[in-house]
């Protein structure tokens, strides 16, 4: 493996949650919709799963008038 290859390794793990996924991504979202949906229903069979609050914000939007506007909902079609 290169070098510039391990450095694009590297910022990719930066760029990505433990999913894999780009936060703020539409398979992102459609991924924690999904997931914050079983968790709040008491689906989600793992102790201390959490919901991060950057979904939360991309859900019902931002904490402050400064932010920016939510994020569209996705749902999976799967």
């Amino acid at each position: 493996m290169s070098n510039l290859q391990r450095r694009l390794k590297k910022l990719e793990a930066l760029l990505t949650d433990d999913a894999g996924l780009v936060p703020g991504s539409r398979q992102w979202l459609a991924y924690w919709t999904e997931r914050a949906d079983k968790i709040l229903n008491g689906d989600y069979e793992v102790k201390g799963c959490r919901i991060p609050l950057e979904v939360v914000d991309a859900i019902i939007g931002p904490r402050s008038s400064v932010g920016r506007p939510p994020l569209e909902v996705v749902t999976s079609t799967a």
